[in-house]
This record gives C-alpha cells, structure tokens and sequence, in this order.
C-alpha cells in the first residue's frame, strides 16, 4: 500500500506504534487503527495500550487455555484490570 495515495477523512483514530512511540501524526496501516471512543486522547489511548498488552501476555505469550488458572500480579494496575 503506498501511503501517499491516502486521503485524510477526518475521523479520529488511533493505533499501536511498533516499539512505541507518542506522535500527533503517524503513518500506519488502516487495518491498525482504532476509533478514539472519548473526547480526549489520554482516556482513548489507555485502551488500545492496556487491553492490548493483556491480550498479548494472556494469549501471544502465556497462551492460556480455558481450563488453566492464572496468577494476575498487580491486578489493580490497567493491565491487570483488563486480564481479569
């Protein structure tokens, strides 16, 4: 997909940068973007940054089934909110 072909449709989203990154403006695949759900970044970020780490550990990493127990640390942090 070449960038420069896209066109701005002033919808605001957001996405994951790979290694992180905090930007105004970024260039990223649609297919990784996200609605920004409240009226303020700060509160739409906590989303994709909390419960896609908990989706990450819980099954990327860990790969936990069904049937298996799971000790969350520090289940009152956002990432530990977001497993339980």
């Amino acid at each position: 997909m070449d960038a420069t072909t896209l066109k701005p449709t002033g919808e605001k989203v957001m996405a994951l940068l790979a290694g992180g990154g905090y930007s105004e403006y970024v260039a990223v695949q649609k297919a990784h973007t996200m609605p920004v759900f409240f009226d303020d970044w700060e509160r739409s970020a906590a989303i994709p940054e909390v419960w896609c780490t908990a989706f990450q550990l819980l099954n990327l990493v860990a790969k936990v089934q069904p049937t298996e127990t799971v000790l969350i640390h520090a289940a009152a942090s956002g990432v530990g909110t977001a497993m339980l």
